[in-house]
């Protein structure tokens, strides 16, 4: 359905991932390993920060992985607490 949305209407989709989802836990270990944080853009948020983590699950893939379209997601941290906000 995803790859259906994107390639014949150019929808994006947002799909918010909880804690105890698969796909957050990958995301979060991929974003946390590579070390690449940046400053939020947006300055209301300047004590987060944001990464861009590309394909992060294979469990994503359709049938015709070599159709699909790519799946990204960013994690956003708060330096003030300790854990990752969402992904």
């Amino acid at each position: 359905m995803t790859n259906y949305l994107k390639i014949e209407h150019r929808v994006d989709i947002y799909i918010p991932a909880r804690e105890n989802m698969t796909v957050y836990q990958d995301t979060v270990k991929l974003a946390t390993t590579s070390g690449k944080c940046q400053k939020h853009p947006n300055q209301k948020r300047k004590d987060q920060e944001i990464q861009l983590v590309t394909d992060p699950d294979p469990l994503w893939e359709s049938d015709e992985p070599e159709k699909d379209v790519p799946i990204n997601a960013f994690v956003v941290h708060d330096k003030r607490q300790a854990n990752i906000l969402y992904s």
